[in-house]
C-alpha cells in the first residue's frame, strides 16, 4: 500500500500543521504536487477568498502551463467571483484569462475570457462552456460578433 503523501497547512499565527480538518482562518496549504492555496479555511475546507496556486507557482510570462485561481471558494470549490490565469508556449504563448462567475468549480453565468491574441468573449457561461448570449471582439480590428 502507498504512503499517502502529506502536504503543510501554516496558519495565519505560525502554526504548522500536516492536515486542515476541523481549522478554521487564514493559511497557507503547500501540496507535495506544487500547489499552494493561500487563504480562507472553515472547518477544514477553502471557503472565503483566496489564491490557488497550481504546479509551479512561478511567474506566468515565463512557464508553460502556469495556472492560478484568484477569488471566493466554497466547499473546496471555484465559486462565486474570481480570476483564472492560465499560460502557454509555443505559437500561441502568452496569457490568458477568465474573470466572471463560477459554481462547483466550472466557468457559470456572466464572464469575460481573454485570448492570447487579446480578442476578448464577453457573455454568458454553464458548465464552462459558452452559452447563450454573448459578445467577441477581435483585438486587431475591434470589430465585434454578437452571439
Amino acid at each position: 500500500m502507498a504512503e499517502e503523501q502529506k502536504y503543510t497547512l501554516t496558519t495565519d499565527k505560525g502554526e504548522a500543521l500536516t492536515y486542515s480538518a476541523g481549522y478554521s482562518g487564514k493559511g497557507v496549504a503547500a501540496y507535495p504536487n506544487g500547489d499552494v492555496y493561500d487563504g480562507e479555511f472553515a472547518e477544514g475546507v477553502r471557503q472565503g477568498k483566496g489564491k490557488y496556486t497550481y504546479g509551479t507557482g512561478e511567474a506566468p510570462d515565463r512557464y508553460e502551463g502556469y495556472q492560478a485561481y484568484l477569488g471566493q471558494w466554497f466547499k473546496n470549490e471555484k465559486h462565486g467571483i474570481g480570476k483564472m490565469f492560465y499560460s502557454s508556449k509555443g505559437e500561441y504563448f502568452g496569457i490568458f484569462f477568465y474573470t466572471g462567475n463560477f459554481v462547483n468549480g466550472k466557468r457559470n453565468g456572466e464572464g469575460m475570457f481573454t485570448y492570447v491574441n487579446k480578442d476578448i468573449y464577453s457573455g454568458n457561461w454553464k458548465n464552462g462552456k459558452k452559452h447563450g448570449t454573448g459578445t467577441y471582439v477581435y483585438y486587431d480590428t475591434q470589430s465585434r460578433v454578437y452571439l
